[in-house]
């Protein structure tokens, strides 16, 4: 399977630092800064990045220290595990030992994410069911995936889908959407981007993806066990 790995650049700075085995993707640009990775999501089918590929993944720059898998581990567990659709490599296990799902999990974060998805949702016809279910291997935080083409295309067009019925709600759904998604790197990001990332987990609930799910290593909390709250 011909793949590649992007790992988003925002600063020219993070470009020499790209790990060998992943791609840098160049987003020093950041024209749309407020859509955060689904830019550059779109970017790398619309400009051709991966018109010569079978499948892609694409990493924001914090990959390493937030998944804590390094670049060999995730290309031989890709390399090892072949003819799946998707692979996840979720490094927010231990949200799904406290969560019900990812938004049960947002909702907590960004208050209010679970009411605007539902209600979009149902305006597109869409079933809400998998907002309501807990989750398991298909949970993914981050975009930490890499899928083939079939499944970045029927994806995006999905999230787009559901990002016009985003954009065309009232009252108070518009104002929780609208507003400030409580991020602490960003206050000024409305909910977008957080509904993103995890209506990946709800689209592989919809679809019948043959999905391999990374095994998590929970020896990585080891030095961190008497400080667990902070994680």
């Amino acid at each position: 399977m011909n793949y590649k790995i992007f790992q988003i650049c925002f600063e020219d700075s993070q470009i020499p630092q790209v790990d060998p085995i992943l791609t840098a993707f160049d987003n020093t640009s950041n024209e749309r800064p407020e859509l955060r990775e689904f830019h550059s999501f779109n970017r790398i089918i619309d400009e051709g990045f991966a018109d010569d590929l079978d499948a892609w993944g694409v990493f924001g720059p914090r990959w390493r220290s937030k998944m804590r898998y390094d670049a060999q581990e995730i290309k031989n567990a890709i390399d090892d595990n072949p003819n799946f659709d998707v692979y996840i490599f979720n490094h927010a296990r231990v949200q799904n030992a406290l969560t019900m799902n990812v938004w049960e999990q947002g909702d907590y974060f960004h208050p209010g994410i679970k009411q605007v998805v539902r209600s979009a949702l149902t305006a597109g016809g869409y079933s809400t069911e998998g907002l309501d279910v807990v989750m398991a291997d298909s949970t993914c935080y981050c975009s930490y995936f890499v899928a083939t083409k079939a499944f970045w295309l029927e994806y995006i067009a999905f999230v787009k889908d559901v990002k016009k019925h985003l954009e065309a709600l009232t009252g108070e759904d518009a104002e929780i959407y609208h507003g400030s998604a409580n991020y602490s790197r960003d206050a000024n990001l409305n909910m977008f981007p957080f509904i993103v990332e995890r209506l990946f987990s709800t689209f592989l609930q919809m679809k019948e993806y043959n999905v391999y799910a990374h095994p998590y290593d929970y020896r990585v909390y080891d030095s961190q066990i008497n400080d667990f709250s902070k994680i």
